[in-house]
């Protein structure tokens, strides 16, 4: 992914690239189950959920109301987060870099968070804050199932096909307007507000400067990550990318010093 780059920016080649401003490295939470308030959610939405082909893994033991529908971090998924966050420990510059966390505020996010911070100081990087966003989360004014009440209410679909949907979603922009006209976020909505976040960050880098170069762990939902990986590109021309748990992809942005409105930016593929 690149963005406009003026002809005096002073790269020729990779070896003379300069040192980035700015490196944001997307996480997607860790593996999740939910609780029994989510059955009656769906129940809400007109579907059984015994039956229901989107119903996420549940564990009747969560008791937090708040985990039973945003999801609790599973060991399995604990230990995904702990192999990401030693990836990132391994190319951190501790003498060179400041290492921050933002987040989305749901408990999949929250939980994550923690993880991934308790694992990086563990590794001998100092994190100077963790701060969470409500841009950072899936879809805002519910989550995943907001897609599926859109559709069963007013597709009237008896059964909502997730995926057939996204790729209308995607292609369909009368269906987009719709969505709009009714209250709803769509694919679109959300890649402008993580977008915001990063704009955030680099605006506060042109603003300050740090004498070291700032990275950002952000912390969130695979719906955000995979907007922000084709924000270049028109909705009707984007594909859908499955972003497995614990994945990380990395922004690196150089600010150009001269001119204030244009930077370079480099999207990495998943961290191996």
């Amino acid at each position: 992914m690149k963005m406009k780059t003026p002809d005096n920016f002073g790269i020729e080649n990779k070896e003379q690239e300069p040192k980035p401003d700015l490196i944001i490295d997307f996480i997607r939470h860790g593996k999740t189950v939910y609780g029994e308030a989510l059955k009656d959610k769906i129940r809400e939405l007109g579907q059984n959920p015994d039956t229901f082909k989107l119903m996420p893994s549940l564990d009747e033991s969560i008791e937090d109301p708040r985990e039973q529908l945003e999801g609790r971090i599973t060991a399995e998924g604990a230990e995904g987060l702990k192999e990401s966050a030693k990836k990132l420990a391994s190319i951190i510059d501790t003498e060179n870099e400041i290492v921050a966390i933002i987040q989305g505020t749901r408990t999949r996010h929250d939980q994550s968070a923690e993880i991934i911070e308790k694992e990086l100081i563990a590794h001998g990087i100092k994190v100077v804050k963790r701060k969470k966003y409500s841009d950072l989360v899936d879809v805002k004014n519910g989550g995943w199932y907001t897609f599926v009440d859109y559709i069963l209410k007013h597709q009237n679909k008896s059964n909502a096909d997730l995926e057939a949907f996204w790729w209308e979603m995607y292609h369909d922009k009368s269906i987009r307007e719709d969505m709009t006209s009714k209250g709803y976020e769509h694919l679109g909505d959300i890649t402008i507000r993580t977008e915001k976040q990063v704009e955030f960050l680099r605006r506060f880098v042109r603003r300050f400067n740090l004498g070291k170069i700032l990275r950002v762990v952000a912390v969130t939902s695979d719906i955000n990550i995979e907007q922000i990986q084709q924000k270049e590109k028109a909705l009707e021309e984007r594909d859908q990318i499955w972003v497995k748990n614990a994945d990380i992809f990395e922004i690196k942005i150089w600010n150009d010093k001269n001119d204030k409105s244009v930077s370079k930016e480099e999207l990495s593929k998943p961290l191996e």
